[in-house]
């Protein structure tokens, strides 16, 4: 039986779609606002979702990206020169409400408050200055057709407050309905159970935005499959994990989009791993010795590889799920919405 899950990635090249038709709000008078500074902030997939904006917002002021968790430790870089640009799927982040709670308390009230979700009537849409919906409609489980519409709000919206041209990125982002369903359409290969038959518990190893696909990566492995696993950016495999390499229940996962980084430091790791005998499996447009490879396009920008990327883990998700003879998806302990600080 098909797991609500499931149906959710199977949606994506609608979603998506639908969000394309439908466009940006100009953000034209929130980039005239005033602000000198910017800080974005989510939790889990919401927040990863929002790294490309921070990265093109650098350029423009001082701009801080940060999980809502360690903002409410740190709530002075907040003050009322800052766009506060938060993002969360549900609207309803726990973290995300009381940061607002304890602004108000405080009577801190930021430049402006920019909410990316796909709740129009959540409690942060309700108080957001200008709000980014996602239009992805209902999603039953994991994040799925939510953070791939993520990835494209923020690409998109980071260029315009920035004051970017954005014609080529809008561009890419029209082609990706159909490399969506073309990914959705290629099985993952078979090869990739067999690298995994001993694996208990899996690295997710990515540089720049490959880093990023980790991160979002090990978090819904965990949540759709329950199988163990834990993100690493850049080299931070090599500072301690790299002792595990070459145990059998231990597997390595590479996305290997991030051009300028893989060239070098993420090929030379893969080398390393399967000279220690670890079963390496590459996503991405890389082929390289000794792993086993499931490909992404070798054409687009990052945004496209920041999907294809995430793609790619969903499929293994629900492989891994099947496996241990699990609804793909279900929740156990927690629900859609994380309300609980």
């Amino acid at each position: 039986m098909t797991s609500p899950y499931e149906y959710d990635i199977a949606d994506q090249p609608r979603a998506l779609t639908a969000l394309l038709d439908a466009g940006l709000p100009d953000l034209t008078e929130l980039r005239d606002s005033g602000f000198e500074r910017i800080v974005l902030t989510g939790m889990g997939s919401s927040h990863y979702g929002s790294y490309s904006s921070w990265r093109t917002l650098l350029g423009v002021c001082p701009a801080w990206w940060l999980p809502t968790s360690e903002l409410l430790d740190v709530m002075d870089v907040i003050d009322d020169t800052t766009l506060l640009w938060i993002t969360s799927q549900s609207g309803a982040s726990g973290e995300a409400v009381e940061l607002l709670k304890r602004l108000d308390a405080a009577g801190t009230a930021p430049r402006a408050i920019l909410v990316t979700t796909k709740e129009l009537d959540s409690p942060l849409a309700q108080r957001a200055d200008v709000v980014l919906d996602l239009r992805c409609g209902e999603e039953n489980t994991v994040s799925a057709k939510s953070y791939v519409n993520t990835l494209v709000v923020h690409a998109l919206a980071s260029r315009q407050l920035a004051g970017l041209p954005a014609d080529d990125l809008l561009a890419e982002a029209r082609e990706l309905p159909g490399v969506i369903q073309s990914i959705l359409d290629d099985p993952l290969p078979e090869a990739v159970m067999e690298a995994l038959a001993d694996a208990t518990s899996l690295a997710m190893i990515g540089g720049v935005s490959g880093g990023i696909t980790a991160q979002t990566g090990a978090l819904i492995t965990k949540e759709s499959s329950k199988t163990v696993a834990e993100a690493y950016v850049g080299g931070a495999f090599r500072h301690g994990p790299f002792e595990l390499a070459g145990r059998p229940e231990v597997a390595v996962v590479l996305f290997t989009g991030d051009a300028d980084y893989t060239s070098t430091s993420l090929r030379q790791l893969s080398d390393d791993l399967v000279a220690c005998g670890t079963q390496v499996i590459t996503i991405g447009p890389q082929v390289w010795p000794g792993v086993t490879h499931v490909p992404t396009p070798a054409t687009g920008g990052e945004l496209t590889q920041l999907v294809t990327g995430i793609l790619r883990v969903q499929q293994l998700t629900v492989r891994l799920a099947r496996r241990a003879g699990l609804v793909p998806g279900q929740f156990f302990h927690g629900g859609k919405v994380t309300s609980t600080l």
